[in-house]
């Protein structure tokens, strides 16, 4: 990446002639020009996502300097820049959330922010990935990204400038092909492949949980993992490592994953587990207390695109069918506990993708908006292209935006904390900024 400009932001309490500043740095990422149409910077602070009053001010491209007069110190702040045309907003970054307690205590690290031009993706850092990524999530200084043969940390803000991708845990031998788990912030897991769980934190550091059979799939719950072992039987593993068995749904093909959905049942919210493969949607009280409820899906598909929408809504996208025809369908289900089955589909779907797709990457930038990324099309050709799905407004709507840096037929994305979003694949990394959401 490479700097745009660079700025002290003083965070003054009374305007106190020895208030410390805030140094932070606006980078852009090739082959981005967020600036190249733009009259005027705003730069403003943030704290949870809320512009803090009297913080927004206009500033030339060579800032130097900004005083953002009296502040209230606090957490979960973010500095954010935007390039404009008057009142067009054409290019946005933030830095990742920081905390500012006291005048006295300056944040751990410069909060550096990353820019680009609304609807398009950029390119972080130049390289390629040994594998395929299996996972991407987020932590506080940019993701983990996990492929058959490492885990690797992507830092958004190297201390050295622009982004850093470094390896920081090998992956087993016998844990290839394995299914991914993002456990938080801090820890991660790696099944399949061989029995028991991988656990690894931040850092790299391994451990192993002792575990019968192979897990196929698996998802973080708020206190645990529900996973889905190669028997049939589906897991609940909770924070202590004890392992209960909530039920036995049959063996999930090789393409399952499960989806953790949050959701309301008699004027209570609860959480569910969507246990998907091929041909089932499976839903799983994590507590043991209901029967699962098993639903037929109206095609059976390998490589879905499968996200969680808002609260009770799953969006299922694209996929390939048992004779190789790849679909542009979109199809919106609507999970209510207390009902049997207690998964119904939404009529009318959403409209259909812009382009048939199956393996794509999905990651949800804010509620009911998706960003569907890549995979292949219907000659097994890898894509580029990307598109929004946008379910805020019923039944949804779908519009194609900026392309990828790189076509790639197994890519996977996550939304990170500066609210962009990061596609790997083979062909590198490319950072996407969302044109909505905000």
């Amino acid at each position: 990446m490479r700097p745009i400009f660079a700025a002290l932001v003083m965070l003054a309490l009374g305007c106190a002639p020895d208030a410390p500043t805030l140094a932070f740095r606006v980078h852009g990422a090739p082959p981005d020009a967020p600036f190249s149409s733009a009259d005027a910077l705003v730069v403003a602070l943030e704290q949870r996502g809320v512009v803090i009053a009297g913080t927004e001010r206009s500033v030339p491209r060579d800032a130097s300097a900004l005083e953002l007069g009296d502040l209230p110190f606090g957490t979960d702040l973010a500095i954010r820049v935007e390039a404009r045309l008057g009142e067009i907003v054409l290019a946005r970054g933030r830095s990742f959330p920081f905390d500012y307690p006291r005048h006295d205590a300056p944040p751990p690290r410069d909060p550096d922010v990353l820019i680009g031009t609304l609807g398009r993706f950029a390119t972080p850092l130049e390289g390629t990935l040994d594998a395929p990524p299996r996972l991407i999530a987020p932590t506080a200084d940019g993701a983990r990204i996990a492929t058959d043969h490492a885990l690797l940390a992507y830092r958004a803000h190297d201390p050295q400038g622009g982004a850093a991708l470094e390896v920081i845990a090998e992956v087993p031998s016998e844990r290839a092909g394995a299914a991914w788990i993002a456990l938080g912030e801090d820890t991660w897991a790696l099944g399949g492949a061989a029995s028991g769980l991988t656990r690894f934190d931040a850092l790299g550091a391994r451990e192993e949980l002792a575990l019968e059979g192979v897990v196929i799939a698996a998802a973080a719950l708020p206190d645990g993992v529900i996973a889905w072992r190669d028997d049939g039987d589906v897991l609940r593993i909770d924070a202590r490592d004890v392992v209960t068995t909530l039920a036995n749904v049959g063996a999930p093909t090789a393409s399952a994953r499960v989806l953790v959905v949050p959701a309301r049942s008699a004027d209570r919210d609860v959480t569910r587990a969507l246990m998907l493969d091929d041909a089932r949607a499976i839903v799983i009280d994590p507590e043991g207390v209901e029967p699962p409820s098993i639903v037929a899906l109206d095609v059976p598909r390998t490589g879905r695109v499968a996200a969680v929408v808002g609260t009770g809504l799953v969006l299922l996208a694209g996929g390939r069918d048992v004779a190789g025809a790849v679909t542009d369908e979109v199809a919106l289900w609507v999970l209510r506990p207390e009902r049997s089955p207690a998964l119904e589909r939404v009529s009318p779907a959403p409209p259909p993708l812009f382009r048939a797709r199956a393996d794509a990457a999905v990651a949800s930038f804010g509620e009911g908006l998706l960003l569907v990324a890549g995979g292949t099309d219907a000659l097994g050709a890898p894509l580029a292209s990307a598109e929004l799905v946008d379910v805020t407004v019923f039944p949804g709507d779908v519009v194609a935006t900026g392309a990828m840096p790189f076509p790639d037929a197994l890519p996977r994305a996550s939304a990170l904390h500066d609210r962009t979003v990061l596609v790997a694949g083979e062909g590198g990394l490319g950072v996407y900024f969302p044109p909505r959401g905000e």
